[in-house]
């Protein structure tokens, strides 16, 4: 596999974690 791949890879998910997350707080507060 090649390395780039790799990191995106390992990377990717926790970017869209963090988006996600992100977007729920400005829009809900904490509200689950």
């Amino acid at each position: 596999m090649d390395p780039a791949q790799r990191v995106s890879a390992l990377i990717e998910p926790a970017v869209v974690d963090l988006g996600y997350r992100l977007v729920r707080v400005s829009l809900g507060g904490n509200r689950r």
